[in-house]
């Protein structure tokens, strides 16, 4: 004879408990991999959408900043005093130097801004003339080491 088991109603059996347990368990894990996903594609989209502005927006504002900054002239001085000795006898000064340099193969006229809107066109034997009167070099001086650096290297970029 067999005997028929009867389960009780009403409560939860240790195998439903268990598969309940685990289907939240699953849900749990889709939940986490869905809200991750979610925060990265937010992320990326920010960078995205920062590269579009930077690029595309605002790149003929950035790229005259930064052709701006580059053609910037600072004045630096120096900062040392004399050197001396015991007696006050100077053993070295400070002595300010400059140093000029240009990129051979830009050499060219170009547009100096005046007060206001106003712009001139200056050419090279008038920006050679200007620069030879500080350096007191001549203008053939000027034009020659700049042409001499050229026949060496057309695509030369640097004269000092």
């Amino acid at each position: 004879m067999t005997t028929n088991r009867i389960r009780p109603t009403g409560g939860p059996t240790a195998r439903s408990t268990r598969d309940t347990a685990a289907v939240r368990h699953h849900r749990s894990n889709r939940r986490r991999t869905a809200v991750t996903f979610v925060i990265i594609l937010a992320v990326v989209g920010l960078f995205i959408g920062k590269l579009v502005d930077i690029q595309i927006v605002r790149a003929n504002e950035l790229t005259d900043a930064a052709a701006q900054n580059q053609s910037n002239s600072v004045v630096t001085y120096g900062t040392r005093g004399p050197i001396v000795d015991r007696s006050g006898t100077i053993l070295a000064d400070t002595t300010t130097r400059y140093r000029l340099t240009t990129s051979p193969k830009n050499v060219g006229e170009f547009d100096r801004e005046l007060a206001g809107d106003q712009t001139v066109v200056v050419s090279v034997q008038q920006a050679a003339s200007e620069i030879g009167a500080i350096t007191g070099q001549s203008i053939e001086q000027i034009t020659g080491a700049v042409d001499a650096a050229l026949a060496k290297d057309a695509a030369s970029n640097y004269l000092a």
